[in-house]
């Protein structure tokens, strides 16, 4: 794992990662590893799938998996993203010790987050919005704000708020397919 660990990443996430079939010497993750694991932001330009984007979510997770309480990582994503990006994020996210919650609709989430059982979300812009009016979602707490195709997104005044709520400092990822 000496590969990974140059590029910033815990040995147990280098090889969740090497596990899902990357190389630490592959330009997908050498070029974006890094940037997303020092907590920098990020624009990932590439194909509209949750597999185009696990270079950036390995090191996403361990800039989240860094410090904080509650929900840390948020990744928003059309509601046709969500299942993909759970496949994608779950074993990166177990191995930097991240809880994970899947949400297509905010009510099992509020619990999730009320009750401090999930450090890691995957929603819609919709059920974020939601989740923020409920008061369930603080936006202080995140460390990451992963927006997975933006472009695809049904409503994009939901982005608002929640963009409004979250800290400066705050890391942002945009994965768009939008050349």
């Amino acid at each position: 794992m000496a590969g990974f660990a140059e590029l910033h990443l815990t040995g147990a996430v280098g090889a969740a990662l090497e596990a899902l079939g990357y190389r630490a010497d592959a330009p997908e993750v050498r070029d974006v590893v890094p940037t997303a694991a020092r907590g920098h932001n990020l624009l990932l330009v590439a194909p509209p799938a949750a597999v185009h984007a696990v270079p950036a979510l390995a090191g996403a997770v361990v800039h989240a998996a860094g410090g904080g309480e509650g929900l840390r990582l948020l990744v928003l994503t059309p509601e046709t993203g969500i299942a993909g990006f759970r496949r994608a994020v779950v074993p990166l996210a177990a191995a930097a010790g991240l809880r994970v919650h899947a949400a297509t609709t905010p009510a099992r989430a509020a619990r999730r987050l009320r009750d401090g059982s999930a450090d890691l979300l995957i929603t819609t812009p919709d059920n974020a919005l939601a989740l923020l009016e409920r008061s369930a979602l603080k936006g202080s707490q995140l460390r990451t704000l992963f927006l997975a195709w933006p472009e695809q997104y049904a409503d994009l005044d939901a982005l608002s708020p929640l963009m409004g709520e979250i800290a400066r400092g705050t890391q942002r990822i945009i994965h768009t397919a939008d050349y």
